[in-house]
């Protein structure tokens, strides 16, 4: 099935293609309410369906491709950094500026230290997120299935084309076929 990609799933695309490269999830939210508003404009066009559930593959797609297996909601982030190792100096409890350390090689590995330390509070706070968009697109993806496809042979057929054409894990596709109405349920 070989689709022309209309102007909203253009510039959704757009949008995923900005988050892959950003790490923003405001694109991604930016996206969602493109493909939310499409979806209340076509509501009564029976035409559009492939459209919107390949747009929602495609978000899915970037979850898939932006969401770290390896990240423990449990492994809080902290704030700061451990203090270098002193000679006489105590340092006030909490981030110390870094030029208040006077041996230039503690200095660098604490500003490096607290820059870790800020880079995994950033990759904590994306991966939570993401988790969470990752729910609410798993569930508009089975609202739109359960609303606007059937058991029908056709429907079926062009679900399972839409999602072949899909860069999604099998994994995933398996707990999306599972959504669609007569299919079988997941083991």
């Amino acid at each position: 099935m070989v689709m022309m990609m209309d102007a909203v799933s253009q510039r959704v695309a757009e949008k995923l293609a900005a988050f892959d490269s950003k790490q923003d999830p405001a694109l991604l939210h930016a996206a969602l309410e493109m493909i939310e508003a499409a979806e209340c404009a076509a509501a009564d066009d029976a035409s559009a369906r492939p459209a919107m559930l390949g747009r929602w593959l495609g978000v899915l797609a970037a979850l898939e491709r932006n969401i770290d297996a390896q990240w423990d909601e449990q492994q809080l982030p902290t704030s700061g950094a451990p203090l270098p190792p002193t000679h006489g100096v105590v340092y006030p409890s909490g981030e110390t500026d870094p030029e208040t350390i006077a041996d230039a090689l503690a200095r660098a590995s604490y500003e490096q230290a607290l820059q870790a330390s800020r880079d995994y509070a950033r990759h904590y706070g994306i991966q939570f997120q993401l988790r969470r968009i990752d729910d609410d697109a798993m569930l508009a993806v089975a609202r739109l299935l359960a609303e606007r496809y059937s058991a029908a042979p056709a429907d079926r057929q062009e679900f399972a084309d839409l999602l072949a054409a899909s860069a999604l894990s099998e994994p995933r596709q398996a707990r999306l076929r599972a959504f669609l109405p007569g299919a079988a349920p997941a083991r």
